[in-house]
């Protein structure tokens, strides 16, 4: 016979399960996206907490930019130019 403490412990316990299954499919999902979406996706997150403060967004961007620098030297071809940059960033404005 289970006791209601048991059945809240076993409740939990599949709560928990359910919610780390979902926050990986999310991660994958962001993972997924361009890196410039994944950056503004990282930008709202942290505005969200409310709790960053403006150094710690400003390293954010750092190794963002760091990251977008060592792809483009990577791979050249990759690298969108910016007016085509500018002109899919107007477009998702309308």
């Amino acid at each position: 016979m289970r006791t209601a403490a048991c059945g809240t412990l076993t409740a939990n316990w599949e709560l928990e399960i359910d919610m780390a299954s979902k926050l990986e499919d999310i991660e994958k999902a962001a993972l997924d996206l361009p890196a410039a979406e994944r950056a503004q996706l990282v930008t709202r997150l942290a505005a969200s907490l409310g709790e960053e403060t403006d150094a710690e967004l400003e390293l954010a961007w750092v190794d963002e930019a760091e990251r977008r620098y060592q792809e483009a030297v990577k791979d050249p071809s990759a690298v969108e130019g910016a007016a085509v940059a500018f002109q899919r960033a107007r477009d998702a404005l309308r």
